[in-house]
C-alpha cells in the first residue's frame, strides 16, 4: 500500500472529511495509478517491448526513451550477464534480482559514457521492469599526456581518440593498449607503465582524459647467459635469440625468444630473467630445463586394402649437441615393409635453413607392381617467412620393379624442388586457413640415360568454420593434380606413375584402382591425375566429432588431366576422437560408381584428419 495519510485541519469535521477523501485517493492510486505507472516503467505491457528471460526466474523488460540502440544493447548485455554470473544465480528474491540488475546496468551505462543515467525499477508478479533515463552522453573535453620530457608522445593515428569523442571505456582501453605497444616499439624503456585517468565534470557532461607514463631509464640488452642445461651448446641456443647484446631493450623480445627456445623441442622451460641495470645495460639470464632427448614411438592403422599397419620408431633429438635429430622408423603392412633413417640438421649455415638426410630400404607388393627399393637423399629447406618455404635436393633410388613377368632394374637420380605455403591454424586438425604446394622433380635413369621424365604435382586445401554454431562445423576442400612429361607411360617405372584410390586419395575404392588397367587387368597407373575431396566436420563434444565426406578422382594415361572427367566418386561418414595432439580418425566409405570387384564398404583408421 502506498504511504498515503489524511490531512488534519483546524476543525474536526473538516479533518474527518479530508481524511476519508485521502484514503479514497490512496486506494485509487494503489488500484489504478500504480499498475499504470508500473507499465510505463517498462513491464511487458509497454507496447513494442519484449519480456526477456521467460522460463527462468524473474523475467525483465528494459525501456530507454528515444534511444532504441542503447535499449537493445542493454537488453543483450543484461541477458548475458544473468546467464553467466554466479552472483545473479544466488539472487533468490525479486528484490535482490532487481538490485543486481541495477548495479550491472549502471556499470554498463557508465562504460558507454552515460555517467548521469538514472534507473527506475518496478516489481510486479515475479517480473522486473527497468525504466532508464540515459541523459546526455559524456564527451572528452580535454585529452592530455603526462609524459616524461625525453619520451615522444604517441601520434594521433595510435591514440585514435580526440576532443569531442564520447567517453567509451572500450575505446579508452583499446587506446591504452595501442599506446603501450607504441611506446614499447619506439623506445628502450626498462619498464613500461602506462595508465589513464578520467575526471568527469557532471555540470558540463564532459571529461578530462589523461594518459600517464611512469618515468623509466632507456637501456640496451646486456650480457646473455644460460643455466640449467648440460647437453646443448650455447652457440646453438644463441641462434634462437631474437635480440643481440647492445640492442635496444624491448620486453616483447624476451617473450618471443622464450617461445623460439621452446620450439626446439629440447627444452621444457626457458624462462628469461632480466637483471639489474649495469652501466645502461640489462643482463639477461635464461633459466633452462632440458627435456629427455630420446624417445620410442609406435602407431597402428587399418584400411581394407593393406589391413593392419604397424610402425615403430626411435628418435634422438640432440644427437651432437646442436639439435640434430636422428630418427628411425620400421613399418609393416600386408603390402609393404620398410626401414627408414632420417638425420635433420637445423640452422644449416643459416637459422632459416634445415638440411635433411634420408636413407630407406623398402619392399612393396600391390596389384600394379612389385618393387624393392634402396634410396638415399638430401634435402635443404629454407623458410622465407613463417608461412612460406622452399625446398631443393637430390635423391638416388635403386629399384627392381616387376610389372609383368620380367623385373626391370632402375637407378633413378632426381632433383626435387618445391614451394609450400600454409596459413592453417593447425597442421593435424585445421579448422581455418588454407595451404598449397607445388613440386617439380626431374628424373634420369643412370642405367639408361636416355630414359628421362619430369613429374610435377600441385595441391591445395582450404578450411572454413562456422564458429557461432554450437557444433562449429568445418567445411574443408582439397584439390590435387599432377603431370609426368617427357616420356611415354611404358618408359616410366611403374612405382613412379600416378595412382588414385584408397585411403588418402579416393576412399571407398581399392588402393590404386581408379584408372586404366594393363593387359593383365591390373592398374596401369597414369601420366596425369586429378583428385578432389570435400568434408563437413562437426564436433559435438570436446572429444567426439562426426565427419561427412565425398572424394573423387582418376589417373589418366595421357599427359593432360581431365579435371572432373571420368571421375569415380566415393562417400562416407567418419568418427573423430579428439585428443590434445591430434584426432583419431575412423572412416567408413562406399563407392558411388561401383564396379565389378569393388567392395560395398571400406574402413580406414588413422591419426589426424585426412587433409
Amino acid at each position: 500500500m502506498l504511504p498515503c495519510r489524511g490531512y488534519l485541519g483546524r476543525k474536526r469535521e473538516v479533518a474527518l472529511g479530508v481524511k476519508i477523501i485521502g484514503w479514497m485517493v490512496c486506494c485509487y492510486v494503489c488500484a489504478v495509478v500504480a499498475p499504470v505507472a508500473f507499465a510505463a516503467a517498462g513491464t511487458p505491457t509497454i507496447a513494442g517491448n519484449t519480456l526477456l528471460g521467460v522460463g527462468v526466474k524473474h523475467p525483465f523488460v528494459i525501456f530507454v526513451a528515444n534511444n532504441p540502440a542503447l535499449q537493445k544493447s542493454v537488453e543483450a548485455m543484461l541477458a548475458e550477464q544473468r546467464a553467466t554470473d554466479g552472483k545473479y544465480q544466488r539472487a533468490s528474491t525479486l528484490r535482490t534480482s532487481s538490485k543486481y540488475d541495477q548495479d550491472v546496468i549502471r556499470t554498463y551505462l557508465r562504460s558507454q559514457g552515460y555517467y548521469a543515467a538514472q534507473i527506475e525499477s518496478t516489481l510486479n508478479e515475479g517480473q522486473i521492469g527497468h525504466q532508464i533515463y540515459s541523459g546526455e552522453r559524456f564527451n572528452i573535453a580535454q585529452l592530455h599526456f603526462d609524459w616524461p620530457n625525453e619520451i615522444s608522445q604517441p601520434p594521433a593515428s595510435i591514440v585514435k581518440l580526440s576532443s569531442g569523442d564520447p567517453l567509451v571505456a572500450e575505446r579508452v582501453l583499446d587506446s591504452l593498449s595501442a599506446i603501450k605497444r607504441w611506446v614499447a616499439d619506439e623506445h628502450c624503456l626498462r619498464t613500461i607503465d602506462v595508465t589513464y585517468e578520467a575526471i568527469v565534470n557532471y555540470p558540463t557532461n564532459t571529461a578530462k582524459l589523461t594518459f600517464r607514463l611512469k618515468p623509466s631509464p632507456q637501456v640496451v640488452f646486456g650480457q646473455i647467459s644460460y643455466e640449467g642445461h648440460s647437453s646443448i651448446e650455447n652457440s646453438y641456443l644463441d641462434g634462437y635469440l631474437n635480440f643481440k647484446e647492445g640492442e635496444c631493450f624491448k620486453p616483447r623480445l624476451l617473450d618471443s625468444t622464450r617461445l623460439s627456445l621452446l620450439q626446439t623441442n629440447l627444452l621444457a622451460n626457458a624462462d628469461p630473467m632480466p637483471g639489474d641495470i649495469v652501466e645502461g645495460a640489462v643482463p639477461v639470464r635464461f633459466r633452462l630445463t632440458e627435456r629427455k632427448q630420446r624417445s620410442i614411438s609406435g602407431s597402428v592403422g587399418y584400411d581394407a586394402d593393406v589391413k593392419t599397419k604397424f610402425s615403430l620408431g626411435w628418435e634422438h633429438r640432440n644427437m651432437f649437441g646442436r639439435g640434430e635429430q636422428l630418427s628411425t622408423e620400421l613399418t609393416y603392412s600386408s603390402i609393404s615393409q620398410g626401414l627408414e633413417a632420417t638425420l635433420t640438421v637445423p640452422h644449416f649455415y643459416s637459422t632459416q635453413q634445415r638440411l635433411t638426410l634420408t636413407g630407406n630400404i623398402a619392399q612393396e607388393t600391390t596389384d600394379a607392381y612389385d618393387v624393392y627399393i634402396g634410396e638415399a637423399g638430401a634435402n635443404l629447406k629454407r623458410d622465407l617467412t613463417d608461412k612460406l618455404s622452399v625446398n631443393g635436393g637430390a635423391n638416388l633410388k635403386f629399384s627392381r620393379v616387376k610389372e609383368f613377368e620380367s623385373p626391370e632394374d632402375y637407378a633413378l637420380l632426381s632433383f626435387p624442388v618445391s614451394i609450400d605455403y600454409s596459413d592453417r591454424n593447425d597442421p593435424l586438425n585445421p579448422t581455418r586457413g588454407w595451404a598449397t604446394g607445388l613440386q617439380v622433380e626431374p628424373f634420369v635413369d643412370l642405367y639408361q640415360t636416355s630414359r628421362r621424365f619430369t613429374r610435377s604435382t600441385i595441391a591445395a586445401s582450404t578450411y572454413y568454420t562456422w564458429e557461432k554454431l554450437s557444433i562449429k562445423p568445418t567445411f574443408a576442400v582439397r584439390m590435387a593434380t599432377g603431370v609426368i612429361d617427357d616420356s611415354p607411360l611404358a618408359d616410366v617405372p611403374a612405382d613412379e606413375r600416378f595412382y588414385v584410390g584408397g585411403g588418402g586419395s579416393v576412399r571407398g575404392y581399392r588402393y590404386q584402382s581408379i584408372g586404366e588397367t594393363n593387359s593383365e587387368g591390373n592398374p596401369a597407373g597414369g601420366l596425369s591425375f586429378s583428385e578432389v575431396s570435400f568434408e563437413l566436420r562437426s564436433r559435438f563434444t570436446n572429444s567426439i566429432g562426426v565427419t561427412l565426406f565425398m572424394d573423387g578422382g582418376y589417373a589418366y594415361p595421357t599427359k593432360t588431366p581431365k579435371i572432373g572427367d571420368e571421375f569415380l566418386w566415393g562417400a562416407g561418414i567418419g568418427l573423430r576422437y579428439h585428443t590434445s595432439f591430434a584426432p583419431f580418425r575412423f572412416d567408413i566409405a562406399t563407392p558411388l560408381d561401383k564396379r565389378e570387384g569393388d567392395r560395398d564398404i571400406q574402413l580406414y583408421i588413422a591419426i589426424g584428419q585426412s587433409f
